[in-house]
């Protein structure tokens, strides 16, 4: 199936129930059947991560990444491959942490210690967090 972006949202992708409309009606349904989706974004110009966020992420959370075997991006500009490609590193990295926190809770239970990531505790609840460590390049 492919499907012509630039007809449903113009050259400006920010309607989230837009892209969850599509989401449910054509991207979930084919991605459970195995079938190709093929997402052409000629002439889009820009989209918002939310939008994006909107169309994929649930079904990569859901799905795994499998899905991305059967969903292709064509025709992006580059701030909306690297949109796309956000989304995609957030949904896919939420659902391994998800998973590991399904496994760490039954330890955390047991143990009563607070999960640490990175050599840090944090709070988590309910939900993946990811830590990052950067330098800072002010001096």
């Amino acid at each position: 199936m492919k499907i012509n972006m630039f007809d449903i949202v113009g050259d400006f992708g920010e309607d989230k129930d837009a892209a969850a409309a599509l989401r449910e009606a054509d991207i979930r349904p084919s991605i459970r059947k195995g079938q190709r989706v093929c997402l052409d974004f000629d002439g889009v110009t820009l989209v918002t991560q939310s939008f994006i966020h909107a169309l994929i992420s649930d079904v990569l959370r859901t799905t795994g990444e499998a899905a991305l075997e059967l969903l292709e991006f064509e025709n992006c500009a580059n701030v909306v491959r690297g949109i796309i490609s956000t989304v995609v590193q957030y949904s896919l990295d939420s659902m391994l942490a998800s998973a590991s926190l399904a496994e760490e809770e039954p330890r955390r239970q047991k143990s009563n210690q607070p999960m640490r990531l990175n050599g840090k505790k944090k709070n988590v609840k309910g939900k993946a967090a990811k830590v990052r460590h950067t330098k800072s390049r002010r001096k």
